[in-house]
């Protein structure tokens, strides 16, 4: 991501507002940390607020591809607390109001982009690197997953439907799975 001058002097006159008071009480290295703390702490408000209604989808999906820009500790976590909260409300609201034939989609996130952000979570589960604790986070995060939110993904997946009036049809890879390996074809329900 390239800045202008102008942005980098906005950027350090920003940093600077925040460190002037705190220069006398703190090293360079806590006022970074301090300031992380702060962005993190931005991030959760930015969620909530956009599961209020009040923000638009744009800004929380900045948010979770600056934050997989660099896999530490404080990135993941902050990912899994914001997909968290996102797929809960994604399948609570979109359950709901499913998009009819003639009305346009709102911009913002859809079930399948924070389904996508799940799985590129569920990659660093065996990730050595990070913290015991946050392979827990992400372990929860799965059995979220598989215990509620995987049903929920392919009903929402199978209700919608596209232009010509065709059914999508979405059934979850397990479904099927289990039905091969108990000696049965697959059988889509309703057809």
């Amino acid at each position: 991501m390239q800045h202008s001058a102008e942005e980098d002097n906005k950027l350090e006159e920003n940093e600077s507002e925040f460190t002037k008071p705190m220069m006398y009480l703190y090293d360079e290295e806590e006022l970074k940390e301090r300031y992380k703390e702060r962005m993190y702490g931005n991030m959760f408000l930015i969620t909530e607020l956009y599961t209020a209604g009040q923000l638009h989808g744009g800004i929380i999906k900045t948010c979770l591809d600056d934050l997989q820009q660099e896999v530490n500790d404080q990135n993941v976590e902050i990912m899994c607390y914001m997909t968290d909260k996102l797929m809960y409300h994604l399948c609570k609201t979109t359950k709901k109001d499913l998009p009819s034939k003639g009305s346009k989609e709102k911009k913002g996130i859809s079930i399948d982009y924070a389904d996508n952000m799940c799985h590129s979570l569920f990659e660093h589960r065996k990730n050595e690197n990070l913290e015991a604790r946050i392979r827990f986070k992400i372990q929860d995060l799965i059995d979220m997953y598989n215990k509620e939110w995987r049903r929920d993904i392919a009903d929402i997946k199978n209700r919608q439907s596209d232009t010509e009036g065709f059914k999508k049809i979405y059934v979850a890879k397990d479904q099927v799975k289990n039905a091969e390996e108990g000696g049965q074809k697959y059988k889509v329900k309703g057809y």
